[in-house]
């Protein structure tokens, strides 16, 4: 049987490969241009989409071992076809004593785009959500991450599968989960890349590609933070998908979304370089599949039987 992994991870080993794969492949972000675009803004010479939606707010988190990369993150952000009334970067007051005295400035100068940033206590991921979950209850949230560089129309594939199907929490990057003899596979057995623009109970956001939240599609506990840190405290996206169908809220991928990742520093994400990446600690060490079924167990959730129950309602259709 091939493994894709040592094949991968050999092709990268050999830089001038590697980095033809990297641009054949768009996975990875070429800052001088970026850069470029970045100084246009500034000086006025760019200008950013005139159509904003009210009550809609994009989130993301970062540390300080990222933080002079994340303008590349959320010029990306500022440069979507539609805009979001807030674009807010969540960072722990405890990582940055000294508050915006320690962040970039060219970071700070986006500020008088309509990016914010807000300080709250350290909840490592969760706090792309939790925050914003808390100080705006009734607003839409969108979850972006501080590695990815967004596609123009990422927000507004999001917006407008929301609109059309207003009771599903909306993401870009869905898997399915699969069950065999009834227990739940491990994650990396799941079924990925669903292009259809299905909604279930058994769909899974993956992290980065981008979930549309509202705190109406989500259990009572899900800002709960001494049980989400008990339970997944590596993995937030494990526990929103449960918080989800605790409600009886079913998660729906949007039609043809995207897939491929645009890294703002690929090789940390592909381990050429020193550092832990949050998914290499939950998938390389099998974590992600102990924490999901930490929630399972809590919540006494039966998988099997939802998974019965919506594969007979896809043969009903």
């Amino acid at each position: 049987m091939i493994n894709r992994n040592k094949i991968r991870n050999a092709l990268l080993s050999f830089p001038p490969i590697r980095e033809l794969l990297f641009f054949i492949l768009q996975k990875k972000v070429y800052k001088g241009s970026v850069d470029k675009k970045i100084s246009a803004l500034l000086k006025g010479k760019l200008k950013l989409s005139e159509m904003k939606i009210d009550n809609l707010i994009v989130s993301l988190t970062s540390f300080p071992q990222r933080i002079d990369e994340v303008k590349y993150v959320i010029y990306s952000l500022l440069d979507q076809t539609i805009l979001p009334e807030k674009i807010i970067l969540w960072l722990a007051e405890s990582q940055f004593p000294n508050k915006e005295q320690d962040l970039p400035q060219d970071l700070l100068a986006f500020k008088e785009f309509g990016f914010t940033i807000e300080w709250c206590e350290d909840l490592r991921s969760y706090k792309k959500l939790i925050p914003a979950l808390e100080l705006f209850p009734d607003h839409y949230v969108v979850t972006a991450d501080d590695d990815l560089y967004y596609k123009r129309d990422w927000l507004e594939k999001i917006w407008v599968t929301h609109l059309k199907y207003p009771n599903n929490v909306v993401c870009h990057r869905p898997s399915k989960i699969l069950l065999k003899n009834g227990d739940v596979l491990p994650k990396e057995q799941w079924k990925g890349n669903i292009r259809t623009g299905e909604e279930s109970l058994l769909i899974y956001a993956g992290s980065g590609g981008g979930v549309l939240y509202h705190r109406k599609y989500l259990h009572k506990d899900v800002c709960k933070k001494d049980m989400f840190f008990n339970l997944a405290p590596h993995a937030d996206d494990v526990w929103f998908y449960f918080m989800v169908i605790q409600k009886g809220t079913k998660m729906r991928g949007i039609k043809n979304p995207y897939f491929n990742t645009k890294w703002i520093n690929p090789y940390r994400e592909y381990g050429l370089i020193n550092g832990h990446t949050l998914s290499s600690i939950n998938i390389g060490g099998g974590l992600n599949d102990l924490q999901f079924k930490n929630v399972i167990d809590h919540y006494n959730i039966d998988l099997h039987s939802i998974f019965i129950k919506e594969v007979a309602h896809e043969h009903s259709i």
